[in-house]
């Protein structure tokens, strides 16, 4: 009988063939979760999970955390501020790209820029103001912080106008004072003083209204015109003026603040009558009394203001007190030095200052000293000696700030234009390797000496960086208008301007005034400049626009009645233009004696092509 074959080595035996030929299932069925929870349909599921929330919620979480990881950046920016300000910078700059608008961030960021007079703070608290979040604290700070900072065109004028128009009795006191200063800059001083008053009262004011008092008194010193009641009303400054600054209940900062206007007012006086013994002899005690109540670094500029006070009185012979004052620095250090060395400097004392300098080890490693020691040399007119520390192997100065120094030299020394035309070249190219802020004060400086051509190749350098773009092109728009710019030059200056900031007035009663003149100006531009005027209707700058603007109307008596509703003392005003329009407006109202006179003392000043048309128009030869 034959054995049966084994299947080889290996190979499964497989399952008999009926059961192959059945349809074969699994015992228990998966479910529909466990199916859809395999392969593309898990994808497809989570896709449609997270578009859905992502267009739900996701962005707003998204926003929510980046929130939150820049607050906490800023929290940490302030703690690291007194220690390490470079890191507390990058962390604030960080915060800030995270969440540009969050009020907490740009809160932090003015904190850690005011009290370094970084001009950040402003842009910082213009953010809060236009989030929507801003507190009343936000809108006062602003103000303040313009104002003195001589930036009031960086004022929100809206809430000031409203501040200004508002009873006395519904402002805080922090309100009313940066109203007050806004007011007196906009040219209506008198109206602010009323109000100042009103709030004080008669009688004594109490020791917490002393900084009305002196907001009060600053506002009037630039309000002595009239030379009926000039020297009554300056009597009246002067005696609120000591009584705060005797006053022992008043607070350190503000009898500080008095007594330094008092001095102000006196000492840079040319009229004798307020300079009496006795008030100079109360001046110098009160700053005595100020050094004795004051720590260390603010006692020396008490000491001081007392000196000044002695030189102007000839106490004591100039050079016994020259020699007191130079003994100061024995015992101090190199900061109270340094303010030694400037007050000599102020005094004329240019050989002790520069023997100061010379004695003090610091001084070899601070720009602050360097220019002291250059600012003496320069009075003494020894250009030898400055340039020669000037060129020194191991001089301080940043390399665009040496080179605006040995400028000077040269000018001074009356080099030949090529010579100063190249030194200005090596100004513009040492600037590439500058810091924008070194760029702007360089410009500044340029700009103060009549310098337009390389004061606006820098200012427009740095027309675009974040920090200082604004002041910058501020800068262009007032060399282009001291140059003799055209208005094809200056209408784009100030647009740019205006992307950076488009509530900035000052800019846009410019740019209508030039439309005016150009004939260009829009319905747009005709409804500003008489909403401009209302709000500050004494200030000239705005003014002049809206006359314009009624010339253009042809509604001539309106004009002359804006122009002369107040007087206007047209021989100090620097802008010649705005004359041209005020002879262009007597000759549209007939007054052409008045017209004709205007023309004649116009005849050699530099106008604007649509200034000198527009006179012409009114005023024929």
């Amino acid at each position: 009988m034959d054995e049966p074959v084994k299947p080889a080595r290996g190979i499964p035996k497989g399952p008999p063939q009926e059961l192959l030929d059945e349809f074969w299932e699994p015992a228990n069925k998966p479910g529909w979760v466990y199916q859809w929870s395999r392969g593309w349909r898990l994808v497809l599921i989570l896709f449609l999970l997270v578009g859905g929330y992502t267009a739900w919620r996701g962005n707003k979480d998204y926003k929510r955390f980046k929130g939150w990881r820049a607050r906490g950046l800023a929290a940490e920016a302030l703690v690291k501020a007194s220690t390490d300000p470079a890191a507390a910078q990058a962390l604030l700059d960080q915060a800030a790209i995270l969440a540009p608008g969050n009020e907490q961030v740009m809160r932090a960021m003015a904190d850690f820029c005011e009290p370094r007079h970084d001009i950040t703070a402003l842009y910082a608290l213009r953010q809060i103001t236009l989030s929507g979040e801003a507190t009343l604290a936000d809108w006062e700070r602003i103000c303040k912080i313009s104002l003195e900072w001589g930036y009031p065109q960086l004022a929100p004028s809206r809430m000031l106008n409203l501040w200004a128009a508002a009873p006395v009795d519904k402002l805080t006191k922090g309100q009313l004072l940066v109203a007050s200063r806004w007011q007196a800059s906009r040219g209506q001083a008198s109206e602010a003083e009323t109000r100042l008053l009103q709030h004080l009262g008669a009688g004594v004011p109490a020791p917490k209204d002393a900084e009305m008092e002196v907001a009060l008194c600053a506002i009037a010193v630039g309000n002595l015109s009239d030379p009926v009641t000039r020297d009554y009303r300056a009597s009246e400054v002067i005696n609120r003026l000591e009584r705060v600054t005797q006053s022992a209940e008043t607070s350190l900062a503000m009898r500080t603040e008095s007594a330094r206007l008092l001095a102000r007012m006196l000492l840079n006086n040319d009229n004798p009558a307020w300079r009496t013994d006795d008030r100079m002899d109360r001046l110098k005690s009160a700053f005595a009394q100020l050094a004795a109540d004051t720590e260390p670094p603010a006692r020396l500029l008490h000491e001081l203001a007392g000196a000044s006070i002695d030189l102007t009185l000839q106490a004591r012979p100039r050079d016994t007190l020259i020699q007191s004052v130079v003994g100061k620095a024995t015992g101090a250090d190199a900061a109270g030095r340094l303010v030694i060395a400037r007050w000599l400097n102020d005094q004329g004392c240019y050989n002790e200052s520069i023997a100061l300098c010379a004695s003090t080890p610091a001084a070899a490693s601070s720009q602050e000293w360097f220019t002291v020691h250059l600012d003496a040399l320069f009075a003494r007119k020894d250009f030898a000696a400055a340039a020669l520390l000037l060129n020194a192997p191991g001089q301080v100065l940043p390399a665009i700030t040496q080179q605006l120094f040995l400028y000077r030299i040269e000018d001074a020394l009356g080099e030949e234009a090529a010579v100063l035309k190249g030194r200005l070249s090596k100004i513009l190219e040492s600037s590439s390797l500058a810091t924008a802020q070194e760029v702007l004060r360089t410009a500044e400086n340029l700009e103060r000496t009549n310098d337009w051509e390389p004061a606006l190749i820098l200012y427009r350098k740095v027309a675009d960086d974040e920090r200082i773009g604004l002041m910058a092109r501020l800068g262009v728009v007032r060399c282009l208008s001291a140059s003799g710019g055209s208005a094809g030059e200056l209408i784009p200056a100030l647009q740019s301007v205006l992307q950076i900031w488009p509530d900035l007035e000052d800019a846009r009663s410019d740019l209508i005034y030039l439309r005016l003149l150009e004939e260009t100006a829009d319905e747009e531009d005709l409804k500003m400049a008489e909403e401009l005027t209302k709000q500050s209707p004494r200030h000239l700058a705005y003014r002049i626009p809206a006359v314009l603007a009624l010339l253009k109307e042809q509604h001539p008596a309106e004009a002359l009645a804006m122009l002369e509703r107040s007087q206007i003392p047209w021989e100090q005003v620097a802008n010649k233009g705005w004359l041209a329009v005020y002879g262009a407006v007597l000759g549209a109202n007939q007054r052409m004696d008045e017209a004709r006179l205007v023309r004649e003392q116009l005849r050699d000043e530099t106008l604007r092509p649509g200034e000198r048309k527009l006179l012409l128009r009114y005023v024929p030869n």
